[in-house]
């Protein structure tokens, strides 16, 4: 189930962003100013990545040296006059819009990650190629199996401290398989 991002916290961040920040492009603040004052339309609105694969978006870049600093989409076309998208915002309140805003460590900004949604229309997990999934099961097995190993061999010296020799007898050939699954694991890398 998907959190729902409250108009407080949106409202919040685009405050800071406005008063941290710089459009280049004049008509971005004036989109972020109405969506700010009109609490349904900010409702509607939903702070993503790679707005371009959604049905009506519009990408904000802050840094001034970007080739384009305002891209308004919508139903696949993109244009780039902020006045068209102002209109189509203001005009379509009801409908979905979908903000991307790029500017330098967003990362690292808790206003924004307050507020990033995942993208339905591009979810994150559909990035991943499966030779990236095959190298992730292979580290949490690689990860899995390490631990295993460490756990063994605190036992087997427990083992051996309390002299019991058919508990030492077993979990040496456990390690055993546990050793023999990781070095067979490390030589297929």
């Amino acid at each position: 189930m998907k959190e729902e991002i409250s108009i407080q916290k949106k409202k919040y961040f685009l405050k800071w962003l406005t008063r941290n920040h710089t459009f280049p492009v004049r008509e971005s603040l004036w989109i972020l100013d109405y969506l700010y004052n009109h609490e349904s339309m900010l409702e509607k609105s939903h702070f993503v990545e790679r707005v371009e694969q959604t049905p009506r978006g519009i990408y904000l870049a802050v840094d001034e040296n970007k080739h384009e600093n305002f891209i308004f989409y919508k139903n696949g076309h993109s244009y780039e006059d902020p006045i068209q998208a102002f209109h189509e915002v203001r005009l379509n309140w009801s409908s979905d819009l979908y903000l991307e805003i790029e500017f330098k460590d967003a990362w690292q900004s808790k206003e924004y990650l307050a507020v990033l949604e995942d993208n339905p229309h591009a979810s994150w997990n559909h990035q991943i190629t499966d030779e990236q999934i095959i190298k992730m099961k292979q580290a949490l097995k690689y990860e899995s199996l390490s631990n295993a190993k460490e756990t063994l061999l605190n036992q087997i010296n427990d083992s051996l401290i309390s002299n019991d020799k058919k508990q030492f007898n077993q979990l040496s050939a456990e390690f055993d398989k546990v050793n023999q699954s990781l070095q067979e694991l490390i030589s297929d890398e």
